[in-house]
């Protein structure tokens, strides 16, 4: 963050960049991913669910800016953005300002994701914090399943209570989980893509996630059997 442990940008060469991409100047950035990708983990989240951040960001070989609101600006200089950009701001109830670039020829990641192919080659620092990420997801997954109890009465579990586990513990550990599926007995049969449900569970649980951290997202599932295992789920 502004501490700058995240926010280094190291192997991101903005000219190279920009040409990969028609042969523009600069690019703006409003998918989440992208500034992620572009500032080595920056998170302009508030709503999960939308794939646009709180701010928008413009990169050029020779200026940083992030443009957003005076509800969002003092959290993202503070813990995300470092003295490198220049935060422009706007009051909330006012349309945002206009991208400080006139002149330049600007390639935006919105609505179509063009920046998308350039994100698949890892640096070194994202290697690192996604195994980093696959260690913690896993562990905390597994030591979930070990603790679940089986049975519908008494202090049994049921699906929602096995997500809400696992969900809570990855939180703590700065870790979303977007995707969160739960499936026992008969539904891990049945459907592919079980959401949780207040089904108890009997005999056999399967849980599988998807854990983002630093803009980098690893995907891990666990079974746990309370007895032999039919030999069509081996």
């Amino acid at each position: 963050g502004a501490d700058g442990d995240r926010l280094v940008g190291d192997g991101r060469d903005v000219g190279a960049l920009a040409k990969a991409i028609h042969h523009v100047d600069g690019v703006v950035l409003r998918r989440r991913s992208n500034i992620a990708w572009v500032t080595d983990g920056v998170d302009t989240h508030i709503d999960l669910s939308d794939r646009r951040g709180i701010a928008e960001v413009v990169w050029t070989p020779r200026r940083k800016v992030v443009i957003t609101d005076n509800i969002e600006s003092p959290r993202l200089r503070a813990e995300e953005f470092g003295s490198e950009w220049e935060v422009m701001e706007s009051n909330w109830w006012e349309a945002p300002q206009a991208t400080p670039m006139e002149g330049l020829r600007l390639e935006c990641d919105w609505p179509e994701d063009v920046i998308a192919p350039l994100r698949w080659s890892l640096t070194d620092l994202e290697i690192e914090r996604v195994r980093e990420l696959g260690r913690d997801a896993a562990g905390t997954l597994e030591s979930v399943m070990r603790e679940v109890k089986a049975g519908g009465r008494g202090d049994g579990w049921n699906e929602h209570r096995l997500a809400g586990e696992v969900i809570g513990r990855l939180r703590a550990m700065n870790i979303h989980a977007p995707v969160m599926l739960v499936a026992s007995d008969d539904r891990l049969k049945r459907f592919r893509h079980p959401i949780p449900t207040d089904k108890p569970i009997m005999h056999i649980v399967m849980a599988a996630i998807c854990a983002q951290r630093f803009g980098l997202t690893v995907s891990a599932t666990r079974i746990v059997s309370f007895g032999p295992v039919d030999a069509d789920l081996r």
